[in-house]
């Protein structure tokens, strides 16, 4: 309970304050150390003086830098904190923030289902593995002279940062059962409102709730308004504006939608010449990606462009058309292989010609298996997939 205050806006007495928790995906830290590099920064030219003399001193001397870049970073991340309302370090607001790690095997499960999953991360680095595990962000901070599992702590020790880390599972997938753990227990979250922090695009698809990428076991956010608010480092995300624009009818949907789109950041290619105003046609359409026909998410390539042509021609002067009336009823795409000028076409659009061609002249290639798996590596978290 709490106690009377004209600016706490939990004051009246018998109201329990909300559990406020902060989530914060520890990639963070790994996109700031880009400034770390910054010409004339501190720890690139103690790395340019270790480098030339490595010694314990000049060792030493390049982790202190680190941890004072390290420092002005969390310092970032507690204004954000703060601006966002879930600053409070007092125990009566029920604060409490941890750290999301990506376990350092954390990609092999993705990895066993595509080969090529974020393949193009530090493909030419000394940190490339064989095995797909990456190195351990934790060990880092303890260099620096942080306890990884406790970033901050308050003079008292009442209150402090922990930290999320499973060996197996990438941060996201944290995130998300960090999110259903807190919205499951009512006992020691009654009222809970959580703030995400990351710049991956995936977390959104936890706005989905109980139809989302998470299993059937995933709380609902909407039973709860406003209960989940998800920050980038450069704005507040705007659920109802990003769905708006996505134009697709649900967050549960997400997945499919990236699926068929692809994500460059984790080297997901998706379905080829689908873009997102396809995607969200045929999602809007059938409703989710197992439900659409196999012939959208079909690509027919050209093979032999001349018989192709010859044989549209033939065909046109048969039924004596006009070019006008093939565009007109085929589409662009007929007058296009008629001038051999087109390399593929979409499954839909080779469904209405193959008997003219006989079948032949195309490449036929099928993506939709190919979709489904990309939507399990997307899906949050990993193993919800059903």
């Amino acid at each position: 309970m709490v106690t009377e205050s004209p600016s706490n806006p939990y004051a009246t007495k018998k109201v329990t304050p909300p559990n406020r928790v902060v989530l914060i995906d520890a990639g963070y830290f790994i996109g700031r150390q880009t400034r770390w590099w910054r010409p004339k920064a501190g720890p690139r030219y103690r790395w340019a003086k270790y480098k030339n003399n490595p010694t314990g001193a000049t060792l030493a001397s390049f982790r202190r830098a680190c941890a004072k870049e390290l420092n002005k970073d969390l310092g970032f991340l507690k204004f954000r904190i703060n601006q966002m309302g879930f600053g409070s370090k007092s125990a009566a607001h029920g604060t409490e923030i941890i750290v999301c790690y990506d376990g350092v095997k954390g990609k092999i499960g993705r990895l066993d289902e595509f080969v090529a999953y974020k393949a193009h991360r530090n493909a030419n680095s000394e940190w490339k593995s064989e095995d797909g595990s990456i190195p351990d962000l934790r060990t880092s901070f303890t260099e620096y002279g942080y306890n990884p599992d406790q970033l901050i702590a308050n003079k008292s020790g009442t209150w402090g940062w922990s930290s999320c880390y499973s060996e197996y599972e990438e941060a996201d997938d944290c995130l998300a059962k960090e999110v259903s753990r807190i919205l499951a227990d009512k006992t020691n979250y009654p009222d809970p409102k959580i703030l995400i922090i990351t710049s991956d695009q995936d977390i959104w698809q936890l706005w989905g709730g109980i139809n989302s990428g998470s299993n059937s076991k995933f709380s609902d956010p909407f039973a709860h308004p406003g209960v989940l608010q998800i920050h980038n480092m450069g704005r507040l995300i705007d659920s109802a504006a990003e769905l708006k624009a996505l134009d697709i009818p649900s967050w549960s949907l997400y997945p499919d939608h990236k699926a068929i789109t692809g994500d460059p950041s984790d080297n997901i290619p998706g379905c080829p010449e689908t873009g997102a105003k396809r995607a969200s046609a045929l999602i809007n359409t059938y409703g989710g990606l197992e439900s659409i026909p196999e012939e959208y998410l079909t690509i027919a390539f050209v093979a032999d462009a001349d018989y192709i042509s010859d044989k549209l021609e033939a065909w046109r002067k048969e039924k004596d058309y006009t070019y006008k009336y093939c565009i007109e009823n085929y589409g662009n795409y007929f007058h296009g292989l008629l001038k051999k000028n087109i390399l593929k076409i979409h499954g839909e659009d080779y469904e209405t010609i193959k008997d003219i061609v006989d079948n032949k002249g195309f490449i036929i290639s099928n993506y939709k298996e190919d979709c489904i798996i990309y939507k399990r590596i997307i899906k949050l978290p990993f193993d919800s997939f059903s």
